[in-house]
């Protein structure tokens, strides 16, 4: 099984000695970043709905695209989902199992190990970039990602991105079951997806998978980090809900 994590927006650019590897669509990333290079600050404030002082930033950022240093995908990302992943504290053991199994759906760079040496940059799954196969990125990633998945997982996907990057799997082309797992909150009495929290346990969920190293599908209910427990009542064969 593979699982998908979203990326983030906060990033930790400060060095770390981690092996990288090579990002499988490198191509495609550096053909995003040409065209991200010819933006404007207006241009990324518009595209990105960004304040002034971050369009700065990833104007920068594109500019010199080719120049930055690069770090590895799971050491780069911070944020909530990172935060719950704490890659930092896994073992050995556990980081070369999440190594294998736990890969970031990118708007940029597609498909991510963990390993993976990237550049700082900010692009969600969801901007509407203009570019040769369309205008947005759905349509200039297409069939790529499902099918290397396809490849990479030869049972099933555990989906712990949100719903803007795990779109780019369409279950027509992906062929692959995915289970999307969903984490809820008692609320005035109701059960309820509170984002903060939710993003958090999401990371969580690939950490625990990487320290219990699941083999079925079964296997993935004994989660129980963050005080959450599985939902039999609030579950089906495609989803998986966890309480608190």
């Amino acid at each position: 099984m593979i699982a998908l994590l979203s990326p983030a927006k906060t990033l930790n650019e400060d060095p770390v000695f981690v092996a990288k590897t090579r990002p499988r669509f490198l191509s495609q990333a550096n053909e995003l970043a040409e065209l991200l290079k010819e933006k404007d600050v207006q241009d990324l404030m518009e595209l990105m709905h960004l304040s002034e002082n971050l369009a700065v930033q990833n104007v920068h950022r594109y500019q010199k695209f080719q120049k930055m240093n690069t770090k590895a995908a799971g050491w780069l990302y911070r944020g909530d989902v990172y935060r719950g992943l704490a890659i930092e504290e896994l073992s050995s053991e556990d980081l070369a199992w999440a190594m294998d199994h736990v890969r970031i759906l990118s708007g940029l760079y597609g498909l991510l190990k963990l390993s993976d040496g990237i550049r700082p940059h900010r692009l969600e799954m969801g901007t509407r970039l203009a570019n040769p196969k369309g205008a947005t990125l759905y349509d200039f990633w297409g069939t790529t990602i499902a099918k290397a998945l396809k490849k990479e997982a030869p049972d099933f996907l555990v989906n712990l991105a949100s719903q803007e990057y795990s779109k780019v799997l369409s279950p027509k082309t992906l062929e692959l079951p995915m289970l999307d797992v969903r984490f809820l909150d008692m609320r005035k009495g109701q059960p309820k997806i509170i984002s903060f929290y939710a993003k958090e346990a999401r990371g969580a969920f690939a950490r625990w998978m990487a320290q219990h190293k699941p083999k079925t599908k079964e296997d993935l209910k004994g989660f129980d980090l963050l005080d959450y427990q599985f939902a039999e009542d609030l579950s089906d064969e495609g989803t998986f809900s966890f309480l608190r």
